[in-house]
């Protein structure tokens, strides 16, 4: 053997020992993984549907348009870093007449741009509104058998989606919602558009025949199925997640025990003992006005239409101290509902707002909640006891309260999570919120016979 070749074994033996010591110390490079862990080559297992926006008259993307498809591109990235597949759907038509370059047309190709691979794009040219967007996304979704979507849009539009999608999709869906962030000034101006674009998606929807008249009912009754499938999403969720667990026939009175106050017609309540009959809904109606005159009745009939032998109807008067009577017992709900009722309690004074809202949250783990839209009333807005309710906001959103009264009482770790918002008949937007008390989880079930004694029932059927 010569010099040359020596020299050239020696080296070989020395790259191999290298090579030897790197994969055992730091395992392979990405180019050495196996194909099962390569994104391209699973199954697609899930949609960012990335909502369109009005081009500039040139056809040319505007700024929301461009940091709409940003944002999708910082989730494609994410999820791909995971090893998962995500789908890009990119979908708008823009105005009628604009048939060459469409909204969608205009996010793909920006996409394409920014180096997302063509295989992962689909288009939807054809939809002009976000609730076809939201149809024809479900569709796609259901085609191919994927059960998570990431619905992406911008900070101002983001309740109006949520709104509609919810109300769309299948409640087994999981969904998510992001808004791309724009300037101050101009969110301030597109969000006073969407008030009146809220009513538009309702027309929407009932056109193509989301909004079924026959199956709503109750107070503000088409208001009523999008804020259920809010609802019933989270509860399929917790399900999913391990959050909820079925109690046996044995325990279940007490182990899930949940209320509905202001019951009304019976629409949330039965609709809540058909998806969880292992455990009790006591329904809380007053009828104190005569636009609720013949609810109870209603919602009897419907118990007994529906044989539910899980829904309690109680028809009493509930107050503040009820609630401050159940922190004291130590006794808690899985679920409440309290859906545009709270502001109708006896409450005058901000002390004695946020001390009722701290027990009435207190008395559950996960309390879906519908408080007056977050503003200055005037007096002329129709929204029930303003001049109280300013007292009580002070300035404040919604979602600042319940984390102002959570530290100010001490409830420990406390979650809120906005589902979405509807536009109330009084032209308000009202949000959907669900807030969880962690430290409730080990606080004993609620007795149903005794709470509903400490209730004051003057009607008790179920």
């Amino acid at each position: 053997m010569n010099v040359r070749t020596k020299r050239l074994f020696l080296l070989a033996a020395v790259i191999a020992g290298l090579y030897i010591y790197t994969i055992s110390r730091y395992g392979p490079s990405p180019t050495h993984v196996h194909n099962d862990t390569d994104p391209d080559t699973s199954p697609q297992d899930e949609v960012i549907i990335v909502l369109g926006h009005t081009l500039h008259p040139d056809g040319m993307p505007t700024r929301i348009i461009k940091d709409r498809v940003m944002a999708a591109k910082d989730v494609y990235t994410s999820l791909r870093s995971k090893l998962h597949h995500p789908l890009i759907l990119f979908s708008g038509k823009g105005k009628p007449n604009r048939e060459e370059y469409t909204e969608a047309a205009a996010m793909r190709d920006l996409a394409l741009y920014e180096k997302i691979k063509q295989d992962d794009i689909m288009t939807d040219p054809d939809s002009t509104n976000t609730a076809q967007n939201a149809v024809f996304s479900a569709k796609l979704l259901e085609e191919k058998k994927i059960e998570e979507a990431t619905i992406v849009t911008s900070d101002f539009h983001v309740l109006r989606s949520q709104y509609i999608f919810q109300t769309v999709f299948p409640s087994y869906i999981k969904l998510k919602f992001i808004g791309a962030p724009t300037e101050e000034e101009y969110r301030t101006r597109q969000l006073e558009k969407e008030r009146s674009l809220f009513k538009n998606a309702q027309e929407d929807l009932q056109a193509l025949g989301v909004l079924d008249e026959a199956e709503a009912y109750g107070y503000h009754p088409f208001r009523n199925l999008p804020r259920w499938k809010m609802i019933e999403r989270e509860l399929e969720a917790d399900v999913r997640d391990g959050e909820l667990v079925i109690p046996t026939k044995k325990e279940k009175r007490n182990k899930l025990a949940m209320v509905d106050y202001g019951s009304n017609y019976g629409y949330f309540s039965a609709h809540l003992a058909q998806k969880l009959p292992e455990g009790t809904v006591i329904s809380v109606e007053g009828e104190a006005y005569k636009e609720y005159d013949g609810a109870a009745a209603f919602h009897r009939k419907k118990i007994d239409e529906l044989q539910l032998k899980n829904n309690v109807l109680c028809k009493t008067r509930v107050q503040p101290p009820a609630f401050a009577s159940l922190v004291e017992s130590k006794q808690v709900y899985r679920y409440q509902l309290c859906l545009s009722v709270f502001h109708w309690f006896d409450m005058n004074t901000m002390e004695e707002f946020e001390q009722a809202l701290s027990n009435h949250l207190s008395n559950a783990q996960t309390t879906f909640i519908e408080l007056p839209e977050a503003m200055v009333y005037m007096g002329s807005e129709g929204q029930h006891a303003w001049k109280r309710v300013n007292v009580w906001f002070a300035g404040r959103d919604e979602v600042t309260i319940i984390q102002e009264v959570a530290a100010k009482y001490h409830m420990g770790k406390v979650s809120v999570k906005t589902l979405g918002a509807l536009v109330h008949d009084n032209n308000t937007v009202r949000k959907v919120l669900r807030v969880d008390v962690h430290d409730n989880a080990h606080r004993v079930g609620v007795d149903v016979d005794a709470v509903l004694e400490a209730y004051g029932c003057t009607v008790k059927i179920g």
